[in-house]
């Protein structure tokens, strides 16, 4: 019997199954009695493991990490758009004399507040970016736990402040359109 790190297990224990049988359907672990201790704890006999094993093997539906990095382009892409639109929208705001400034002006300030809270929120979230590769932080990750080495890699201090402050504008950007958006259909 092989010895179990207890840090790569603690890592694997966090994963939900879909990314277990992933992981293991991948291939990429050294050994794959870690992943397969954690199922049967989830109370999946062998053959239930196997069933999913099969079923993601012949899917014909890309894995996870792959949909994972269309999902971030595609939200670093919608956030530059948007930002393009919050600047227009609110450059004559700022500028003009509309009656409405005032108030408005007040709500993108509070959308600005809950937008650096949902940031704060993408910051922590955890996906599988890659098949072996836990990231945390969407769509920039922060940073990455490797499931081979149970390593966890963070960039330089001013890398992971960059990479939050993106993370702080793609939540700006996503509660301040609606507000704009309507700011400017009531026009």
């Amino acid at each position: 019997m092989t010895s179990i790190d207890p840090k790569q297990l603690e890592y694997l224990r966090d994963l939900p199954s879909g990314y277990l049988i992933d992981l293991l359907a991948a291939g990429d672990l050294p050994d794959d009695s870690p992943a397969y201790m954690v199922l049967r704890e989830r109370g999946l006999t062998a053959a239930e493991i196997e069933a999913g094993l099969t079923r993601r093997r012949q899917s014909r539906w890309p894995g996870r990490p792959f949909l994972w990095r269309i999902a971030r382009w595609t939200m670093l892409g919608l956030t530059l758009l948007l930002g393009l639109f919050n600047t227009a929208q609110l450059t004559p705001l700022v500028l003009g004399d509309d009656p409405l400034k005032i108030p408005i002006l007040f709500f993108a300030i509070l959308c600005s507040g809950f937008g650096f809270f949902v940031g704060y929120k993408l910051t922590a979230l955890i996906y599988q970016g890659e098949s072996h590769r836990l990231y945390c932080g969407f769509p920039v990750p922060i940073g990455s736990v490797d499931l081979h080495t149970c390593r966890e890699q963070l960039p330089p201090t001013a890398g992971m402040v960059w990479r939050m402050a993106v993370n702080a504008f793609v939540g700006v950007n996503l509660t301040l359109f609606p507000l704009l958006l309507l700011n400017l259909l009531v026009r």
